[in-house]
């Protein structure tokens, strides 16, 4: 009975999602409203299409995480990047080979990086069609203060005239990871990290 359930709840959130998207297909925008989306281009989904996504997040596979390790420490227990050892690389796949040797193949993966420390500013590395810059993204990182980078490279890069920036994210909350089928490498950097407490930062992949 409860597997039915569920099976029916998703149908419903599926011809829900695809109704409101088809809203949004298929109403015309003004043009500050195509402006707008240029500058944000999640500004012009309908309300009802953000709330979907975020209702359906939880049900994309987890990270495989089994195995990795940053700066030699397992990334899903809590690991520190130190003023001695501040940087490292992160191999992220969309389609993962199990223990037995079978490769667990899925759109995309959902995760996310929590800062366990207060007093670090984090920046994610954007990398998008030039006309889809977010709001607020910056073409410098600040040169003082502890800094925190995440660099995400996917195995299939965009084509196109593209803008590389830098956008701030709110380093007491945790920090979304997607990754397509494709996998890629996530790169992690401490900047300033000997102005830290302890010399250090904490992270934890989950």
């Amino acid at each position: 009975m409860g597997k039915k359930l569920f099976i029916g709840l998703l149908i419903l959130f599926a011809v829900l999602y695809f109704g409101v998207a088809g809203v949004g297909w298929f109403t015309a925008d003004s043009d500050a409203e195509q402006r707008q989306r240029k500058q944000d281009p999640g500004a012009g989904e309908h309300p009802a299409l953000r709330a979907l996504d975020a209702l359906l997040a939880p049900l994309a596979p987890p990270l495989a995480l089994n195995g990795l390790q940053c700066a030699g420490q397992p990334v899903a227990k809590i690991f520190r990047l130190t003023a001695a050892s501040p940087a490292c690389t992160v191999r992220l796949c969309g389609a993962c080979r199990l223990p037995d040797g079978e490769v667990e193949a899925a759109e995309h993966r959902r995760g996310e990086l929590r800062v366990y420390d207060a007093g670090v500013r984090a920046f994610v590395f954007v990398d998008v069609p030039s006309e889809q810059r977010p709001q607020g993204c910056r073409d410098a990182l600040p040169e003082t203060g502890v800094r925190l980078t995440l660099t995400y490279t996917p195995d299939d890069g965009g084509d196109g005239d593209r803008v590389q920036c830098w956008l701030e994210r709110d380093a007491a909350e945790p920090i979304a990871l997607s990754v397509l089928q494709g996998g890629g490498t996530l790169a992690l950097e401490c900047l300033g990290c000997d102005q830290a407490k302890d010399q250090g930062i904490r992270l934890r992949i989950r």
